[in-house]
């Protein structure tokens, strides 16, 4: 049996409306660093080949952000979640994001 590549979802889609901010949710700094960046991180520090990130409110943002300050070596895809239907949804759109070789 042939093991798998090791793939990852990070949900970075959210608005953030209970954080009354405009800053979108992943971009809020703790620490520092923009949260979504400590997930990517930790990621990094594992044997995961693919991230596939799902963006919605403020994607460009957000997506400029984690190619400007990721980790170079993580190769990450990008999805749109155009409505935000929930995270059963945002996953759903994420698999988009996955060649056949990781399903």
């Amino acid at each position: 049996m042939t093991a798998r590549p090791l793939a990852a979802i990070v949900l970075a889609a959210g608005e953030g409306t209970r954080m009354r901010s405009s800053v979108p949710k992943p971009l809020h700094r703790i620490c520092g660093r923009p949260l979504v960046l400590h997930v990517i991180d930790a990621l990094a520090e594992l044997s995961v080949e693919r991230v596939v990130v799902v963006v919605g409110y403020h994607s460009a943002e957000v997506t400029k952000t984690l190619q400007s300050e990721a980790p170079g070596a993580l190769r990450m895809e990008f999805v749109e979640q155009f409505r935000p239907l929930g995270t059963g949804d945002a996953c759903a759109v994420a698999l988009t994001g996955f060649p056949e070789t990781y399903a």
